[in-house]
């Protein structure tokens, strides 16, 4: 597994949502772990991801 991404900040919305800030390993923000995802399947076709919500990290499996 490959970490590609890490959580910098979390808070909480009014309502209940929780709100996080990503930041890849090319120094990339993001404030949805989606548009991560969504980028890296586009661009780097990759599709199997794993999140770690406890320690807010987001691995691929570099096997592949």
């Amino acid at each position: 597994m490959k970490k590609i991404a890490h959580r910098v900040d979390k808070w909480d919305y009014t309502g209940g949502d929780i709100g996080n800030i990503w930041v890849d390993t090319s120094g990339k923000k993001y404030h949805h772990v989606t548009n991560i995802m969504e980028y890296n399947s586009k661009i780097k076709k990759i599709n199997k991801f794993s999140i770690d919500w406890k320690k807010g990290e987001i691995f691929i499996d570099d096997k592949e």
